[in-house]
């Protein structure tokens, strides 16, 4: 009966046991690596998952049995001009930022700017085109569209509460790839905010122009 609960422990132990991805683009996950053999990296999420790949020039590292393998190379043929750790530095900034770092009111402030360019800004427009409600929505996206070039333009501010290690402030390539995947982040709200806040508006505007 023991040996059949120490098998049963150690059974479990293998499934839950897992490795660690590192990709290029600051992303980490717990998988199970099944095969690094070939091109590509055979991973397996859970047991009862198919496996499936990813490729290795997408991987930075990968950590198994409390044991880092490192897959990226420095070729400037490809574009890996960094050398390991340089782009140890930028992935970590991606990291970081990916999970830290929040702009709560890049959003709000989208849906203000949509808003304003689909209800506001047509009233202005119409007088100039004689009412005609097709000639509304034409101008409709500009200050949106200015509000995220605005937003995607703007310094990016690192909070040392976002940073893993405070050392890394002093890291270059950690501070540009902070700045691109938090820039990204920021746009990618700008632009959720201004369509939602645009649609809004044009819908309303036509509501309000039709009573």
């Amino acid at each position: 009966m023991k040996q059949l609960i120490l098998l049963f422990v150690l059974s479990s132990s293998l499934i839950l046991a897992q490795d660690r991805v590192l990709m290029l683009n600051g992303r980490e996950f717990s998988t199970k690596i099944i095969d690094t053999t070939f091109l590509n990296i055979t991973i397996q999420d859970k047991p009862n998952k198919k496996p499936f790949e990813l490729e290795r020039y997408r991987i930075f590292s990968i950590n198994w049995d409390s044991k880092e393998s490192i897959l990226y190379k420095q070729d400037t043929l490809i574009g890996n001009f960094y050398n390991e750790h340089e782009m140890r530095m930028f992935v970590y900034g991606e990291k970081d930022a990916h999970e830290h770092y929040r702009s709560p009111l890049t959003f709000s402030g989208g849906v203000i700017a949509g808003f304003i360019g689909g209800y506001v800004q047509p009233y202005v427009m119409s007088e100039i085109f004689n009412n005609n409600l097709l000639a509304r929505p034409i101008f409709s996206p500009v200050i949106p569209i200015t509000y995220c070039f605005i937003v995607g333009s703007r310094w990016i501010k690192i909070n040392k509460k976002d940073v893993s290690n405070s050392l890394y402030l002093s890291e270059d390539t950690y501070l540009e790839g902070f700045d691109r995947e938090a820039r990204g982040k920021k746009i990618q709200k700008a632009l959720w905010g201004s369509i939602t806040g645009l649609v809004s508006g044009i819908v309303l505007s036509y509501i309000t122009a039709g009573n």
